[in-house]
């Protein structure tokens, strides 16, 4: 399970940085699946 602190990087990286989902991953030391599960995630509460 990743913690609060990784899951914050993800997005930060992804919503300041314009970095892609493969590269959070690869950055990260993540499955790409898991990242884009917390970028999803993020997107439906903001369209909420």
């Amino acid at each position: 399970m990743i913690n609060l602190k990784k899951k914050q990087a993800i997005l930060l990286l992804y919503l300041l940085e314009g970095y892609s989902r493969r590269k959070i991953a690869k950055l990260g030391g993540v499955n790409r699946e898991t990242v884009s599960k917390y970028i999803n995630e993020y997107e439906q509460s903001k369209a909420n």
